[in-house]
């Protein structure tokens, strides 16, 4: 390991630190002529307004009191059991 005075150690010391606060201001002026970049905003989402329209009313069969009968449907092609 190599001996330096304290007038050397100073003067390092001057050295890298002028090289810092060098490398920093450049860093700093290169900064402002880099033009920005202009991010596009990300679109707010818009919903699908929920469906205005009137449902049609229950069948009325006789008895009241079970109220309409639910018809089971299947797509086409479809298996009813297997």
């Amino acid at each position: 390991m190599r001996h330096y005075t304290k007038s050397q150690r100073s003067r390092i010391f001057f050295w890298f630190t002028s090289l810092l606060v060098v490398l920093s201001m450049s860093l700093s002026l290169v900064a402002t002529f880099v033009p920005t970049r202009h991010v596009t905003p990300t679109p707010v989402p818009t919903y699908t307004p929920f469906p205005t329209r009137t449902p049609t009313p229950m069948a009325v069969s006789g008895n009241r009191d079970r109220g309409a009968q639910l018809v089971k449907t299947t797509a086409p092609g479809c298996d009813q059991g297997a």
